[in-house]
């Protein structure tokens, strides 16, 4: 199945790179041009001139982008160069209403639209490890099964278009209250006088191994020893951002919110 990658970022790049190696990748594009570029020179493959050539190069086109009104910008773009019988990935993070919004402008293209979001980080997309959690008709999906199993671990299908991003903002509160609960665990260690620089290392241990066993991603990135911030890095909606703080409301911590979440400790 000829395929083509938009978005060549932390993500989609690794992507592309895992569908290389599988024989799949016919061509990528991304909105900066010199990173395109670059993977296309790494690659061998081509650079479409835009998202509609990269649609009529391909049978399956999968979207790594950073947020909703991106989703939506880069489908209307694909859909003069989309015919019957094609297939579009979403693997971005967006909100169940984007995922909907953009099968319903696919279908008048009579092209089929998967939303997939993923889990498991920039790891997992370049060990080919990340889990799946697909939205759409499953006779679809079953189609492109072959293929995800080159840049996936685990497919999961959820139900209808959507039910996969919506699966993901669950996954995502469950990062956060995992969050909570080592942010307290920290606050519990200062109080009572421990080592920190010891506690710390413990916890970046195990809080690997309680993800694990969890199935859950909760990409704490960082915990530093002198100042205890802890990193959640990830793209998250308006939507898992706001259920974020609800829960980050409830536990004596300070909230900066940009392109990664911070949760220092007041105990600091």
């Amino acid at each position: 199945m000829k395929t083509g990658v938009i978005g060549l970022g932390a993500m989609g790049a690794p992507m592309a790179r895992n569908l290389h190696r599988a024989g799949y990748l016919e061509t990528i594009w991304n909105r900066s041009a010199a990173r395109a570029q670059q993977l296309g020179r790494e690659l061998g493959v081509p650079v479409a001139a835009s998202p509609a050539a990269l649609a009529e190069l391909c049978e399956l086109v999968i979207l790594s982008v950073s947020s909703d009104e991106d989703v939506l910008e880069v489908v209307e773009a694909l859909r003069p160069g989309l015919t019957a019988g094609k297939i579009v990935l979403d693997t971005s993070t967006v909100s169940r209403e984007t995922a909907q919004q953009a099968a319903a402008l696919l279908a008048e293209n009579n092209t089929a639209f998967v939303d997939g979001p993923v889990s498991g980080g920039i790891e997992g997309a370049r060990n080919a490890t990340l889990a799946m959690m697909a939205g759409g008709d499953r006779a679809v999906l079953d189609q492109i099964r072959p293929l995800l199993d080159s840049i996936t671990g685990r497919v999961e299908h959820m139900g209808p278009v959507g039910a996969g991003q919506a699966t993901k903002a669950v996954n995502q509160v469950m990062a956060a209250g995992i969050n909570q609960a080592v942010s307290e665990a920290l606050a519990f260690a200062s109080a009572l006088e421990l080592p920190m620089d010891k506690v710390t290392v413990t916890v970046k241990h195990e809080k690997i191994h309680a993800a694990d066993c969890a199935e859950c991603e909760t990409r704490v990135g960082k915990i530093d020893s002198i100042d205890r911030e802890i990193h959640i890095e990830g793209d998250l909606t308006d939507e898992q951002r706001k259920n974020l703080m609800r829960i980050a409301d409830k536990c004596p911590v300070h909230r900066t919110l940009h392109s990664e979440v911070v949760i220092k400790s007041r105990l600091a």
